[in-house]
């Protein structure tokens, strides 16, 4: 098998997941929401951070490091981009707050 099999590979590996993420709906994402807010230790949250980094930056070396295709290079830097722009854009989004009544209209 040569490098730019394995990187294509590593690339087609990383699209599936992505896809599976991307896919896996609205209650997985309360959830994890859930998840998130339950974190209450900065590293924690650090942690994710680095170790989702690492592997993206792994992915995006070896890609550029062993291919010189440059529609797979484009995907490698450009889909983590666009899940960065998506979390930024919903991170600065403003948000309204509407709060309901209750069925019977009483305030508690």
């Amino acid at each position: 098998m040569t490098t730019q099999q394995v990187a294509v590979g590593l690339l087609v590996l990383a699209g599936l997941a992505m896809a599976s993420i991307w896919t896996s709906g609205a209650r997985a994402g309360r959830n994890s929401e859930r998840a998130v807010r339950e974190v209450t230790r900065m590293t924690g949250t650090a942690g994710r951070t680095l170790a989702a980094a690492a592997v993206i930056v792994g992915t995006q070396w070896a890609v550029v490091a062993l291919t010189s295709n440059a529609i797979a290079i484009g995907v490698a830097l450009g889909l983590p981009a666009l899940f960065a722009g998506t979390t930024i854009a919903r991170l600065l989004a403003v948000t309204t707050v509407v709060r309901t009544l209750p069925r019977g209209g009483a305030r508690r």
